[in-house]
């Protein structure tokens, strides 16, 4: 009798487990999608900027390690998503469950690491340039202790993840999540999340602030260059002498006509000696505005991916925290807001994911490698 209840429970989970598997088909399709741009994308970046690309070698140092980050954080953390959504109520294995969410957990916060030294590194060149810049041993000595400070801030997931008995009526399953049934577990488990939440908060805080002043630093930087082209310039000496050719040649004019062609003649030359000066001071100012933009290019870049990893943690977090009070909510979900609330808690894979893509809009060394690659393979 026992064994036929067995049959008929097992069956049962089988069922329910299949029904959510296909629930949870669209986003492992969009997380496999993620993955594979995250591979390719950061494999390229991983091997242009490690052998192809030379030069300013201090401002591209820790892109490279940044894609390395960024790849292994992509693959991992799909594979433990897919996991769960393969197995949402019969996960396989507790130890599985902790080596799945250990890796994500780590790769992902390596990388972000990296984000906050890559800002500390801008300030340092940006705003303190005549102080003694750190060399490139320390940054891989930075690399190396981000690496060891991610291993040990999530070292807990082997205390606090295991396979959590979720309920269908009658029906028992397990699934890969935090520790509920202990109170007293549960508490210090909730500790640590909190913990956790506000450390990437203090991150995200820190990064802003540092661009901040960063974007302060370039923004005095052009300020001071538009001052200077209102100057003297290359461009205003080409305009000086446009200046006296024209004045030559109205002179000469003027002694052969009559006098008042000489005072219509004379507000010509005037205007002309007005819109030359006028085009001489836009031209002076173009130029100083592409020279700021070029000097401080690898700055709006790392801003740019700065602001992705704000965007994509902050909903991603704030979600986290909500299943801390209701574990089960994405069970009871509808369809559709079942969707939107996986990519929303998902989103923190796109910090990986689109960083190779805003490399090739800012850095015209790799856009320009990455062109005549594909131009050379194609012949």
């Amino acid at each position: 009798m026992k064994d036929m209840e067995n049959i008929t429970d097992k069956t049962l989970l089988e069922e329910w487990n299949s029904i959510l598997l296909h629930q949870l088909l669209f986003n492992t399709v969009i997380l496999w999608v993620y993955c594979a741009v995250g591979i390719v994308g950061n494999t390229v970046v991983l091997f242009f900027y490690s052998f192809r690309i030379k030069g300013k070698l201090e401002d591209r140092f820790l892109i490279p390690h940044l894609a390395f980050f960024d790849l292994l954080a992509t693959i991992f953390t799909t594979i433990d998503k897919t996991l769960d959504n393969i197995f949402p109520v019969m996960y396989p294995n507790h130890r599985l469950c902790q080596i799945s969410n250990f890796t994500s957990r780590v790769f992902a916060a390596t990388g972000d690491g990296v984000l906050l030294l890559i800002a500390f590194q801008r300030y340092y060149r940006i705003c303190r340039p005549f102080q003694i810049q750190r060399p490139l041993p320390n940054d891989r000595v930075c690399l190396i202790l981000i690496f060891l400070a991610a291993v040990v801030l999530n070292s807990p997931v082997f205390l606090f993840y295991e396979l959590h008995q979720v309920r269908n009526h009658d029906v028992i399953g397990y699934r890969c999540d935090h520790i509920h049934h202990n109170v007293q577990f549960s508490s210090v488990m909730a500790g640590y999340d909190i913990f956790v939440f506000i450390l990437i908060v203090v991150v995200m805080v820190t990064i802003i602030v540092l661009y901040v002043f960063i974007a302060r630093a370039i923004k005095r930087s052009a300020v001071n260059s538009k001052k200077q082209s209102t100057g003297k310039s290359p461009s205003s000496e080409v305009n000086q002498s446009n200046i006296k050719e024209i004045t030559s040649e109205t002179n000469e004019c003027l002694f052969k006509s009559t006098a008042d062609d000489k005072s219509e003649k004379s507000v010509n030359y005037t205007k002309r000696n007005s819109s030359v000066a006028s085009l001489g001071k836009l031209a002076s100012l173009t130029v100083a505005l592409r020279n700021n933009y070029q000097t401080n290019r690898f700055s709006y870049m790392f801003m740019t991916i700065a602001l992705l990893f704000i965007i994509t943690y902050i909903p991603s977090n704030i979600l986290k925290m909500c299943e801390l009070h209701h574990p089960e909510m994405w069970i009871e979900l509808p369809h559709w807001r079942l969707h939107v609330y996986l990519i929303f808690r998902q989103g923190y894979i796109l910090n990986h994911v689109v960083n190779p893509f805003v490399y090739g809009l800012f850095d015209s060394g790799f856009r320009r490698d990455l062109v005549r690659s594909l131009k050379c393979s194609k012949t």
